[in-house]
């Protein structure tokens, strides 16, 4: 079922994105094929490939005392999963909230992607919230979602299904490669700073981390990573375990660029890493003869032909820039930085110490010291417009040196065991447990009433129109799929795209400079909305433009000025 499930949503992004290519968009008869299409094409690829299933076969070493540990975190796990997805996006009152307050930022974002691609947008899709290019996010997981949108399912709904599936797809993987060790590392993650809690709320703990709980931070908000964190890991683990790769292999590798860039790009350097500790390196041929051209396209095409990568420079510390870098690892990382390195030099003491120590201990030491080095690497190289963003490609070589933990578990007793997820998870515990007992802390980020309105405005206004607006992130106009000129700046920074000139035209239409119908000629604005968030952000006083006979909106307080 985890292989049914992880080629399911892969074929039918990639056959969707096919037939908007082919079609020039998506309706709800080609979203229902790309569904069943990729459903189909996942079983009989599922089932060519048998060898790869060798990979869900639990290891035989794994120490029987300690198996309900596994359970019992997986237990706590899942149900952390199901809450927080379950309240991704819910209505309450007059209210649609998020009970991850992480979410309150990018959840709008990609409501905007998804119910643009389900409304019948031309493809090439046009980015909405920068009208003047592409759509070039890494936009996999999203278009899958749009096509559970465009036939008719509703949005909390499907946001929740399809989160919960990937999580447990994820919870699988991870269980695989590192035990509770990385479940423990990936859902409860944190250092000493966590351990404060008595004296500080959580929320502001990881608002001063920078190593912020994984969870919250990045696997209910990083959509595309929700499916590349499983994905990845089942291309590690099968690499591990095959003597051959078949063109399956391939495809599903190629297509992570299509749902996470950076994933893409770490797992391919780690892939290449362990297969040279291996010697290995002829059995991925035949697999590269698919894997590059797809995956290039598709980082070609994401990344604007490799302009976007001017950003990645080198910074010592991560984001660290005030405290001495002891304080620094020690309040983000705490006891997992004591362990990696102490495990790291058991290793090494135990082969110089015994030359003729078995082959898969030796091998197992040259993968951690590799991840290690990997982590370190990229503690420095930062790879992302906003340093912080690199936990993207640092959560990689962590979960790996996880993973080699777990090769101790033989050696431990289980009350050292319950002892060492107590010590590790009790930082992310406390981050975590506020979310699991309560709803309190939920973020709103649209208003029910305002929605109503701004439906009834759009109504005369054409699906493929751009519109001039303020740049809040949660604008009404994402909840519709519109496309605006201008979004939301951080969005278009932490994606690389520099938009400066654009938001001082914008600025300078809503200030009514006497250029205003050229500048919104060079935005190709065909509509200038009106509403709160422009009251508020612009002030009240009257515009040129505000002509009543170019406002096509029947909504008393929101204006639809049509550029004429």
């Amino acid at each position: 079922m985890t292989l049914f499930l992880l080629w399911q949503i892969a074929c039918s992004s990639l056959i969707a994105l096919v037939f908007a290519a082919v079609g020039g968009s998506l309706g709800p008869m080609t979203s229902a094929c790309a569904l069943v299409l990729g459903a189909v094409a996942s079983y009989f690829i599922s089932g060519a490939d048998p060898v790869s299933k060798t990979i869900f076969i639990d290891p035989k070493n794994k120490s029987t005392e300690t198996v309900w540990l596994e359970r019992a975190v997986v237990a706590f796990v899942m149900y952390l999963c199901y809450r927080h997805f379950l309240y991704m996006f819910y209505e309450v009152g007059a209210e649609f909230k998020t009970l991850n307050v992480n979410n309150y930022g990018d959840l709008p974002l990609h409501i905007n992607y998804i119910r643009q691609i389900a409304g019948g947008a031309s493809f090439p899709w046009v980015n909405p919230s920068f009208s003047l290019d592409l759509l070039r996010y890494p936009l996999g997981l999203d278009l899958y979602n749009a096509l559970w949108e465009a036939v008719g399912v509703r949005l909390p709904a499907h946001l929740f299904v399809v989160g919960i599936v990937c999580c447990a797809l994820t919870v699988r993987m991870v269980r695989i490669a590192a035990s509770w060790w990385g479940l423990v590392g990936l859902y409860l993650s944190g250092g000493f700073g966590g351990w404060a809690a008595a004296n500080s709320s959580a929320a502001e703990i990881q608002s001063a981390l920078a190593w912020k709980n994984i969870f919250l931070a990045v696997i209910t908000t990083q959509r595309g990573f929700l499916f590349a964190l499983p994905v990845g890991l089942y291309l590690i683990l099968r690499a591990r375990k095959q003597e051959k790769l078949s063109w399956t292999f391939g495809l599903m590798w190629g297509a992570l660029a299509f749902f996470h860039l950076h994933s893409f790009a770490i797992v391919s350097l780690i892939l290449g890493g362990e297969s040279l500790i291996r010697k290995d390196v002829k059995k991925f041929l035949p697999s590269l003869l698919i894997a590059v051209p797809i995956g290039s396209a598709f980082v070609l095409y994401s990344s604007m032909g490799l302009k976007s990568g001017t950003f990645i420079r080198w910074q010592w510390g991560w984001t660290n820039t005030q405290y001495s870098t002891f304080n620094y690892l020690n309040y983000n990382f705490g006891p997992y930085l004591y362990l990696a390195i102490g495990v790291g030099l058991y290793f090494a003491l135990t082969i110089l110490l015994n030359r003729k120590i078995q082959t898969p201990l030796r091998e197992v030491a040259k993968l951690y010291w590799l991840h290690f080095a990997l982590f370190a690497l990229f503690f420095n190289l930062i790879v992302a417009p906003w340093d912080w963003d690199n936990i993207k490609v640092l959560i990689w070589p962590y979960l790996l040196i996880l993973s080699g933990w777990s090769a101790l578990n033989p050696q431990l007793r289980p009350g050292l065991q319950i002892i060492l997820v107590v010590i590790l998870g009790w930082s992310g515990f406390t981050a975590v447990w506020p979310t699991v007992v309560s709803t309190a802390a939920s973020a709103g980020i649209y208003q029910q009433g305002e929605l109503a309105k701004v439906k009834a405005a759009l109504s005369k206004v054409p699906q493929d129109a751009v519109l001039l607006a303020a740049t809040t992130h949660n604008h009404p106009l994402t909840f519709f799929g519109r496309e605006r000129a201008i979004g939301y700046e951080g969005h278009l920074w932490s994606h690389g795209i520099q938009a400066q000139d654009q938001v001082a035209k914008l600025k300078k239409i809503f200030a009514d400079d006497p250029a205003w119908r050229v500048l919104a000629k060079e935005l190709r604005v065909t509509h200038i909305y009106w509403g709160n968030d422009e009251r508020t952000q612009f002030g009240h006083q009257a515009r040129s433009w505000q002509l009543p006979e170019n406002n096509i909106s029947d909504v008393e307080d929101i204006a639809i000025y049509e550029i004429k």
